[in-house]
Formats: C-alpha cells, structure tokens, sequence
C-alpha cells in the first residue's frame, strides 16, 4: 500500500468483534518514485472521435500534455472543431 507517499507493505489482523487492524511493516516503507510525465501524441482522422477520448485520456493521471496532429485522412476544418475548445472538453476531463 501507499501511506504518506511511501510504499510498503502490512499485515491485516482480525480483531474479536469484527473489526480489522494494519499493523505496518516500517522497514519495508520506501519512497514511491514521481510518476513520469508522459506527452501524448494523437493523429485523430476524424474530429468527433476526440471528443469521446477525452474522459479516457484523463484517467491517465501521468499524462500532462495533449498533442493533436490533423490525420492524412482528415478534412481541413479539422483544427476548426469545436470539440478542441476547452469549452468542450473541459467538462469531459473533470
């Protein structure tokens, strides 16, 4: 488990009456490392397509920023859409 922003491990003890208690195991408590930051890059044929990964790409925590590169495939209104208006995809993030 993660206590504090350190990894480690524990014991689970039964107690009479139901209850539970974790016992930590201090010598195994070590530091987690900083999570990566991660730069995606999306080619995106279509433009209504983004606006259903937005909620996907938000539950990727190490993901700090979002490069979108117009597909060979698409239309040349593509950067035009309103679905790359925080507008939009601010709602479908939080």
């Amino acid at each position: 488990g993660i206590i504090g922003g350190h990894k480690g491990k524990a014991i689970v003890q039964h107690q009479n009456g139901g209850g539970i208690r974790l016992e930590i195991q201090v010598d195994t408590l070590f530091a987690t490392p900083d999570e990566p930051e991660i730069t995606l890059i999306l080619a995106v044929p279509f433009p209504m397509r983004i606006k259903a990964l937005w909620p996907v790409i938000s539950s990727f925590s190490a993901v700090t920023r979002i490069v979108i590169v117009k597909g060979q495939l698409s239309n040349p209104e593509f950067n035009a859409t309103k679905n790359l208006l925080p507008e939009v995809y601010t709602s479908l993030i939080e």
